[in-house]
């Protein structure tokens, strides 16, 4: 089962914030959501919460994190992001559909009580950009901190109404 990306917009405003970066600033409506995809890339937003905002599907969140990296010049892959899981699903190597809303999968509430949605971005069959599991990465992967302060590491924070 494969997922392709939608529509994209280069106009995002796209923050990449530095080690030591703690700036205070208003957060957005919504649930604080990051993608991983691969080692290397984060990319962190608010997907919509299904009652207040919008009720966002995997395949707008896979187009969002595909014009996030098109845009960010970090980025040098010509390949786009074509399936998604979660964290919570990882243990069954569930890879979410195009058209599910995230406020139906399965966990989802569970998760985004508990502030951040862990997304993954996958692609299997992709040669530049294999990514079939994540299961080598631990808690520290996921976590804000020293993992994503290293060396090569790009943390992508969009602050565009999602």
């Amino acid at each position: 089962m494969g997922c392709g990306g939608a529509g994209e917009t280069k106009d995002e405003n796209i923050e990449v914030h530095e080690a030591g970066d703690d700036e205070a600033e208003a957060e957005p409506e919504g649930v604080r959501s990051s993608v991983f995809v691969g080692p290397d890339f984060r990319i962190n937003f608010y997907t919509g919460d299904g009652e207040k905002g919008k009720d966002h599907t995997v395949m707008e969140v896979m187009a969002k994190v595909n014009s996030a990296l098109d845009s960010y010049e970090g980025w040098v892959m010509e390949t786009k992001v074509a399936a998604m899981s979660s964290k919570w699903a990882l243990a069954d190597h569930l890879e979410y559909c195009g058209e599910d809303k995230l406020t139906e999968l399965d966990g989802f509430q569970e998760n985004a009580d508990g502030g951040t949605l862990h997304l993954l971005a996958i692609n299997a069959e992709e040669e530049s950009l294999t990514i079939e599991s994540y299961d080598a990465y631990g808690d520290d992967y996921y976590a804000e901190g020293e993992y994503w302060n290293g060396e090569g590491r790009h943390v992508i924070t969009i602050t565009d109404d999602f």
